[in-house]
């Protein structure tokens, strides 16, 4: 449930001074298949958090697609992952709509992204950048709504 998605240079990058949360911190399930704990010292660890749903008004943006919406708005996603961690929630979790991020068939040999701008990994070290700065984790989740609407996924199409 808590895994978490990094692009190569946000986490290694990013400063913090929240304790106990440092470059090479995952959280994994524990030995006893049951709790949660931090992969680098074994801390227990008790996800406290919320899903990251914006409320727009009108029909044009969706809230639960707010990592591909075509008018990005980092400054918002900023404000809530400081808000988060100022609530002392721990985990957010963050959806990637499959129909907006892989809306072509794939390719045998790689994965093939959406265009956007900036680019979709842009925005994820962006986000992974400022959930570190405010003490959060990230659970990225990849959803498939939409993917009724893809004739390649109707067809048996692959991911990779």
């Amino acid at each position: 449930m808590l895994a978490v998605l990094t692009t190569a240079g946000a986490l290694a990058a990013a400063e913090t001074s929240v304790p106990g949360i440092g470059v090479d911190d995952f959280v994994r399930v524990s030995s006893d298949g049951w709790n949660f704990e931090l992969a680098s010292t074994g801390k227990r660890f008790i996800p406290f958090g919320s899903n990251l749903v914006f409320n727009y008004p009108g029909p044009i943006k969706q809230g639960l697609r707010i990592l591909v919406q075509d008018d990005w708005d980092p400054g918002s996603i900023r404000k809530v992952l400081q808000a988060v961690g100022a609530l002392n929630m721990n985990v957010l979790k963050i959806f990637l709509p499959a129909d907006a991020v892989l809306p072509n068939r794939q390719p045998k040999t790689g994965v093939q992204l959406s265009d956007m701008s900036p680019p979709l990994l842009e925005r994820l070290d962006y986000v992974f950048e400022q959930a570190r700065a405010s003490g959060v984790y990230v659970s990225l989740t990849l959803a498939e709504w939409g993917m009724h609407s893809r004739t390649w996924w109707q067809e048996g199409g692959t991911f990779l």
